[in-house]
């Protein structure tokens, strides 16, 4: 397994993709994830920079998330332009990206089998990275439920922290960018 991490400070959200492409691509050409966090001074293109990664680095995987602060290899952005991109080569590792809306919250969390099968969660499961919208996800009620079919699994991830209101985080799921959900 190989990663890679780099972070941009650019306030121009296409040079700062470009930036963060050519360090990826220079050490891991092939990236099979790529996690992607972005302060609000990106909000305005999220759906550019999302395109633009996903075509230019073409990841199994990619998720990330709107963020008040983004931290990189050697530094920590907050109250400033910065976008931070981690890559990962993972040669044997099944990556199973999902996305739950939140009209879906209702009949997933009443129905733990079929949310276990959103989130692609299994027998080989080791680990469910989930990233939220503080708005719209019910962590309260979620994380026992993911508990009960997954023990011993852990759950790693945050929440989205760019916004003041619902519908103001971006989420990026693969080559979608949501406002909304886990």
């Amino acid at each position: 397994m190989r990663f890679h991490a780099a972070l941009s400070e650019d306030e121009s959200t296409p040079h700062a993709a470009d930036e963060l492409i050519a360090a990826a691509r220079s050490a891991i050409p092939d990236p099979d994830l790529g996690f992607v966090f972005f302060t609000a001074h990106h909000l305005a293109e999220a759906d550019a920079l999302l395109a633009k990664l996903s075509a230019d680095l073409d990841p199994q995987a990619l998720i990330g998330c709107s963020a008040e602060g983004v931290i990189g290899p050697d530094r920590e952005v907050e109250r400033a332009p910065g976008i931070a991109l981690l890559v990962a080569k993972l040669p044997g590792v099944n990556v199973h990206p999902f996305h739950i809306a939140r009209a879906d919250w209702r009949d997933l969390l009443a129905d733990p089998v079929a949310l276990a099968e959103r989130m692609g969660a299994g027998d080989q499961t080791r680990a469910l990275i989930a990233l939220g919208d503080p708005f719209t996800t019910p962590t309260n009620q979620l994380l026992p439920i993911v508990d009960s079919f997954g023990a011993g699994v852990p759950v790693i991830g945050g929440m989205a922290s760019a916004a003041r209101a619902p519908g103001e985080n971006v989420l990026f799921y693969n080559d979608a960018a949501v406002t909304e959900g886990l």
